[in-house]
């Protein structure tokens, strides 16, 4: 880092992060959605695979959050349909599962393990914008 300057890892304005976030359990999913949005990200909630991806193949969206087990179609499914539309998209998935319990995960893919913490969460989404 330059004097004066910043650090190259750094994201350049949260505001500009535009997040789906997906969870059928209305608790986590508001959570979720407050911990985000007190940090500046654009935050988009959705209860179930199936609306989320009729959101995302109309909206825009940088980084796709979701729970792994929700009801109907999984997260993993959910992720693959959405990177197959826009290759771009940086996923966080997030379960009480151990990863290696779990069908396989794109490596590409950030994975945060419940319960975690507002920290984990952002960090997993910076992780991901980074990669990107």
């Amino acid at each position: 880092v330059e004097e004066g300057g910043t650090a190259s890892a750094e994201i350049e304005s949260p505001y500009r992060i535009r997040i789906m976030v997906v969870d059928d359990e209305p608790e986590v999913l508001d959570l979720i959605i407050n911990i985000l949005d007190l940090r500046g990200f654009s935050v988009s909630g959705f209860s179930d695979a199936e609306t989320a991806e009729q959101a995302f193949e109309s909206g825009s969206f940088d980084v796709l959050l979701s729970d792994v087990v929700l009801q109907g179609k999984s997260g993993i499914e959910l992720a693959q349909h959405c990177v197959g539309v826009d290759s771009s998209l940086g996923v966080v998935l997030v379960s009480g599962f151990l990863p290696n319990t779990l069908p396989k995960i794109n490596k590409e893919w950030t994975f945060v393990s419940k319960p975690f913490t507002a920290e984990s969460l952002v960090s997993a989404i910076r992780k991901t914008i980074i990669k990107g």
